[in-house]
């Protein structure tokens, strides 16, 4: 069979079942636009995933009047630690000013009360040098919060572990 005989062909289908090749063309149209629909979709949320898991950092939170002896060591401990790349102090008058700033457009008076005191606790942001399993991230907050001076450790894991 030529090419010319088998466009004829074509023709002469098109011409005697129009119906059931129009069929047969919507059918095909929206199946491959539901598949190409889905992989699009699948590989959106795969790459917006990626970029919200590199963003993921741990914070741990230090007790309030936490001795400076403690606090060298907690900053010793994290630097040792391979599983961050990177690790900064953050002094609860650094915390204070950066909440302000955030929040200077809602609540533009909230910290400027004299009397009010620093309600906010100094911390360590962590960011990671790779990603993480969810268990892996629990036993690694789990060590970190045994560290003197160390209250609490936060790195995300209401909204990691529901989403």
């Amino acid at each position: 069979m030529n090419f010319s005989s088998m466009l004829k062909s074509i023709r002469l289908s098109w011409r005697e079942h129009k119906g059931v090749q129009l069929a047969t063309l919507v059918v095909l149209t929206a199946t491959f636009t539901v598949v190409i629909s889905v992989l699009s979709l699948t590989a959106n949320l795969r790459h917006i995933l990626h970029s919200w898991g590199e963003s993921v950092q741990m914070t741990a939170y230090l007790k309030d009047g936490v001795a400076e002896r403690d606090v060298a060591s907690v900053t010793d401990a994290l630097n040792a630690m391979t599983e961050f790349k990177s690790v900064s102090f953050v002094t609860k008058d650094e915390a204070k000013a950066r909440f302000s700033q955030q929040m200077a457009s809602y609540a533009a008076g909230l910290l400027a009360d004299a009397g009010l005191e620093n309600p906010f606790p100094a911390s360590f942001q962590m960011a990671f040098a790779r990603q993480f399993e969810i268990g892996d991230l629990a036993a690694l907050a789990a060590k970190i919060q045994e560290l003197p001076g160390v209250e609490e450790v936060s790195y995300g894991q209401d909204w990691i572990h529901n989403y």
